[in-house]
């Protein structure tokens, strides 16, 4: 590919044809054969993307149908609103080393267009600007709270958040503002298409009445993924790895937890108690069954040190989910009853190595159907899985057919010890079938 830098229409001097010159912007590094050069014209940029259109407004009572934006408390005091986009990831043009989001912002009820800023800290202090910035984050609407007002969690980094000033770094908009946003979401790499592979148009576009044909002469290039979490750790300076010293997810806190010599293993779950988020950590110590009242006290103070201001932290002792099983299987004909049996209670047994052993449940962990099916199946001298029938001691009347997963809550893990001494940490019962 070679860049023209004009064109140039001319007649020639002697027989008085019309000439077109041909000016490149630099020297050519090779001899070409003009019969088999093509020339191309009206060449366009193109981005790989798919348009995204949505409209939020400013809470108020007076605006009907439309999305409201998130509001949460800012610097001093001031209100601050954001929204999530639904579409991801937003695409971004590298434009002179400067990535910039493939994104229109408008206020459509004064037909006003709101600028992006990198970082909101670079706006212009006085008089407060119409500006945005995108975080990557998204949040997600927990609905209202008994106290009347909206409330809204952190959902995750696999989405952009549309973020606007404070009034001093950006304008705040005002209440009852109608906003539209337009955006391009794309797959970064993938779009670094081969050429000739761009064949159509898409039909209700501006394009589609002017142009007859689409191509793309080049092969794409200049589509990257976004930068994983794991390689900007890696990545990072030294500082950024140190240990840090608080707990913002459920499992921050749970590996908080972890830390202290007497636990083995945490599980936490938060819940809205009414005004605000509050933490509940359980945790399964390592030489009893309940932690006691010292770990508890323990544990409460170190986890108050990690929390974030605004939530309560609490630590609950852990609930066990017991199971008592029923396993029905065929035996092949070959084996014998009695040694299917045998193999099939050490196979489901809650030692090391059993399929319910201590170690392999965790907190919240549901125990899935085939998963259990598939150690049966695996046990030597089983020609088939007949039945599984289970009851949860507490929760179930009699034996029911096991369903694909029994699913427990956050604080719960899952155990069928088969200890005769301790029938209240749950049975596995075998019966083997056909054999010999």
């Amino acid at each position: 590919m070679v860049t023209l830098l004009s064109v140039i229409a001319d007649r020639d001097e002697v027989y008085g044809k019309p000439l077109t010159r041909v000016v490149f912007r630099e020297p050519l590094e090779h001899a070409r054969d003009l019969t088999k050069s093509t020339l191309s014209a009206n060449l366009v940029p193109a981005t790989q993307g798919k348009r995204a259109a949505e409209e939020f407004a400013i809470e108020s009572s007076t605006v009907q149908g439309r999305t409201l934006a998130l509001v949460r408390t800012g610097p001093n005091g001031t209100a601050q609103y954001l929204h999530s986009l639904a579409g991801a990831p937003l695409v971004y043009l590298d434009g002179q080393g400067t990535p910039t989001p493939e994104l229109r912002l408008s206020r459509t009820d004064v037909l006003e267009n709101w600028r992006f800023v990198r970082r909101l800290l670079d706006a212009e202090p006085f008089p407060a600007q119409p500006l945005y910035t995108v975080d990557p984050v998204s949040y997600i609407d927990l609905g209202s709270g008994s106290d009347g007002q909206r409330h809204f969690e952190y959902d995750g980094s696999n989405g952009s958040t549309l973020r606007f000033g404070d009034g001093v770094f950006g304008d705040i908009p005002v209440v009852g503002a109608q906003f539209s946003v337009e955006y391009r979401v794309g797959g970064g790499a993938v779009g670094n298409v081969a050429a000739d592979s761009i064949t159509s148009i898409e039909p209700n576009s501006v394009l589609a009445s002017r142009a007859r044909a689409v191509s793309n002469p080049f092969a794409a290039s200049g589509g990257a993924d976004a930068e994983p979490d794991e390689t900007v750790r890696r990545l990072a300076p030294q500082a950024f790895r140190a240990q840090q010293f608080r707990a913002v997810r459920a499992e921050d806190y749970a590996a908080a937890a972890e830390t202290l010599t007497d636990i083995e293993r945490a599980g936490t779950a938060f819940r809205w108690t009414g005004s605000w988020l509050s933490v509940f950590t359980s945790v399964e110590p390592l030489a009893t069954e309940l932690p006691s009242e010292a770990l508890t006290r323990d544990l409460v103070s170190l986890l108050n040190r990690y929390r974030m201001t605004g939530y309560e932290s609490f630590v609950l002792p852990p609930r066990y989910a017991s199971l008592d099983v029923i396993v029905t299987v065929c035996a092949r004909h070959d084996a014998f009853r009695g040694d299917v049996t045998r193999a099939l209670q050490l196979a489901l047994s809650s030692t090391r190595g059993g399929f319910f052993e201590h170690d392999r449940f965790v907190f919240g962990q549901p125990l899935e159907r085939s998963q259990l099916e598939a150690a049966i199946q695996n046990t030597h001298g089983v020609d088939g899985v007949l039945d599984i029938q289970y009851c949860r001691r507490g929760m179930t009347r009699g034996f029911v057919v096991m369903p694909s997963r029994v699913v427990v809550a956050s604080n719960e893990i899952v155990r069928a010890d088969g200890d005769p001494s301790r029938a209240d940490a749950g049975s596995v019962t075998v019966i083997v079938r056909g054999g010999k």
